[in-house]
C-alpha cells in the first residue's frame, strides 16, 4: 500500500490543475482551492494537523509537501501557490475502512482551510460544511456551519440517518440566501448520521459530513410515552397510520396535536387536529415519509409547545406504492375518491385522472401528493367514459402507476 501511495504522488506536479485521483476502498484524496490562506500558512497548518493526529512528519525537499506516517496510515499533503490562491492536495492511505480515511481527510482539510479543529467535507470545490465535532451525546443540540454556498434563498441543509438515499432527509433548514452561516438543530436519537448541503431545493448532495450520536439507546418498536401524550410505538413503517393517545389535558376546545418534522420550528407542522374539549382520547394521523418526526401538543390555539414525543418512520420493506379506488365503475354525478399508500419519491409527485389512452403528457384534474406517504384524494365527478388514474413522478410526466376506471350515465 505504501508503494502505491508514492506511485500516486508521482503524478502530482506543481502545476495549477485539479487532477483526478484513482481511489480504492482504502483511499481518500482531494484537491481544493484555498481562499485567504497563503502558501506559508498552508504549510504550517499541514504540519501542525498531522502532528496533532500523531503522525510522524517529514517535509519533502520541494518545500511544498509533507509525508505523514502512523502505524498502517500514510498521509501526503501539498501546498502549491497558483497566482493569488493556494491549492492543497491531501491523499490518505490506510488498511482501515474507507469511511475512516474520508473522515481523516476532512479533518485535515478543515484545519488547513480554517485553522480550527473540527470536521468538515469538501466534495464540491467551493462549498464547505462542518461540525464542531464528529460525535454528539444524546440530548445535545447540533450546530452545522457552512460557507461558500451560492446564495439561493432555497439552498438548504439537512440532518439524515447515514446511508439514506439523497432524496430523503430529516430535520432541515433553508440558508435564506446566506452564503456563510451556522444552523442549530435539535438533538437526535442515538445513531449514525450525515449532514448534507443542497442547492436551490434540489436533491443533489453538494457536501456531506458524517457524525454520530451516542449515549442512549435506539427504540426500535416499543411505545413512546410522555406525561400527556403516548404513541403506540417509536418506529413506524412508511405509510403506516400513526395513533396518538392523549390524556391529562386541560379540556380547552382548541387544544391541538400536530405531526411535525423533527427540528422544525413550533410554527411549522403537518397534519393536526383539535381535541374538541376532550381531556383524553386518541387521534389517527396519516402515514409519513421515512425520517425523524415529533408528535406535538399545544394548548388553546397557541404555539407554546407543551409536550412532544419523537418517533421515526422507516422505509417500507416492500417498496411498492399503491393507488386504488373502492370500485371501478362510477356514476357521472359521483365524486371519485382515490387512496394512495406506501408512496416513496419526491414531494412533487402528483396524481391525475386522464382520458384512457391519452398521451402521458395530457392530464385532467390533479393533486400534488406532498410529503404524505399515504392519504386520500377526492376528484370531481366526470362525464361518462373510460379514464385512467395516473401517479406521476417528480413533477414530470413519467407515470409510476396507473389504474383504469369507468364513468357511466
Amino acid at each position: 500500500m505504501k508503494n502505491l501511495l508514492f506511485t500516486l504522488i508521482i503524478f502530482i506536479t506543481s502545476a495549477c490543475f485539479m487532477p483526478a485521483f484513482a481511489q480504492t476502498p482504502t483511499w481518500a484524496a482531494t484537491q481544493n482551492w484555498l481562499d485567504n490562506v497563503s502558501h506559508s500558512t498552508c504549510m504550517q497548518r499541514s504540519k501542525a494537523i498531522l502532528q496533532q493526529n500523531n503522525f510522524s512528519v517529514r517535509q519533502q525537499d520541494d518545500n511544498v509537501s509533507f509525508i505523514g506516517e502512523k502505524d498502517a496510515w500514510y498521509a501526503y499533503l501539498t501546498c502549491q501557490s497558483c497566482g493569488d490562491k493556494t491549492i492543497t492536495t491531501i491523499v490518505i492511505s490506510t488498511s482501515g475502512t474507507q469511511q475512516a480515511a474520508v473522515e481523516l481527510r476532512e479533518r485535515l482539510l478543515y484545519y488547513i482551510a480554517t485553522g480550527k479543529t473540527g470536521t468538515g467535507t469538501t466534495t464540491s470545490a467551493q462549498v464547505n460544511l462542518w461540525l464542531d465535532k464528529s460525535s454528539f451525546s444524546v440530548g445535545e443540540k447540533i450546530t452545522v456551519h457552512y460557507s461558500g454556498m451560492p446564495g439561493n434563498a432555497q439552498d438548504w441543509v439537512s440532518l439524515v440517518e447515514k446511508g439514506k438515499p439523497d432524496n430523503q432527509f430529516g430535520p432541515w433548514k433553508y440558508t435564506e440566501s446566506k452564503k456563510d452561516g451556522s444552523m442549530l438543530f435539535d438533538a437526535l436519537p442515538a445513531g449514525e448520521y450525515e449532514t448534507r448541503a443542497y442547492f436551490n431545493n434540489g436533491y443533489n448532495v453538494e457536501k456531506r459530513v458524517y457524525f454520530s450520536v451516542t449515549g442512549g439507546t435506539v427504540n426500535t418498536g416499543g411505545p413512546a410515552t410522555g406525561t400527556r401524550l403516548k404513541l403506540d410505538k417509536s418506529t413506524y413503517v412508511e405509510g403506516e397510520k400513526i395513533v396518538v393517545t392523549y390524556f391529562n389535558l386541560p379540556g380547552n376546545a382548541t387544544d391541538w396535536i400536530a405531526m411535525a418534522e423533527a427540528g422544525k420550528p413550533e410554527t411549522q407542522y403537518g397534519q393536526w387536529f383539535h381535541t374538541q374539549g376532550k381531556t383524553a382520547g386518541t387521534m389517527e394521523f396519516n402515514g409519513l415519509w421515512p425520517g425523524n418526526y415529533e408528535a406535538r401538543l399545544f394548548y388553546n390555539n397557541s404555539y407554546k409547545l407543551e409536550e412532544k414525543l419523537s418517533f421515526k418512520v422507516a422505509t417500507n420493506p416492500g417498496g411498492n406504492f399503491i393507488i386504488k379506488t373502492a370500485k371501478t365503475v362510477f356514476a357521472q354525478t359521483e365524486p371519485i375518491p382515490v387512496q394512495f399508500s406506501n408512496s416513496q419519491g419526491a414531494d412533487n409527485d402528483w396524481v391525475s385522472i386522464c382520458k384512457a389512452g391519452s398521451p402521458d403528457g395530457q392530464y385532467g384534474q390533479w393533486f400534488y401528493k406532498g410529503k404524505l406517504a399515504s392519504g386520500d384524494l377526492t376528484f370531481n365527478a366526470l362525464p361518462a367514459g373510460d379514464y385512467e388514474i395516473r401517479y406521476y413522478l417528480k413533477g414530470g410526466y413519467e407515470v409510476g402507476k396507473r389504474i383504469n376506471i369507468r364513468v357511466v350515465k
